[in-house]
């Protein structure tokens, strides 16, 4: 199975952030593709290149998986429950 965008990032993050830490860039396939203002510039750009959504990654080029990792809490109120139901 082919590797994603996001394996190959993470497999190159550490060359990358020696010289884009702190910097939106846009990555194909592990590689540097450009260094970007924000994350609307850089997809505008992959677009102007003919890239499609899928063949490459924007991110916020910064150590640890903060940059990909998304976290969510579900919370539950049930109407009518007690504690000491």
């Amino acid at each position: 199975m082919p590797k994603s965008q996001l394996e190959m990032y993470i497999e190159n993050q550490d060359r990358l952030l020696k010289e884009h830490e702190g910097q939106i860039i846009a990555v194909q396939n592990g590689e540097f593709l450009g260094e970007y203002p924000d994350k609307l510039t850089a997809y505008r750009e992959m677009k102007v290149r003919g890239l499609e959504d899928g063949q490459f990654m924007i991110v916020k080029c910064i150590p640890g998986n903060s940059a990909y990792t998304a976290h969510f809490a579900n919370w539950y109120v049930f109407k009518g429950m007690t504690a000491n139901a």
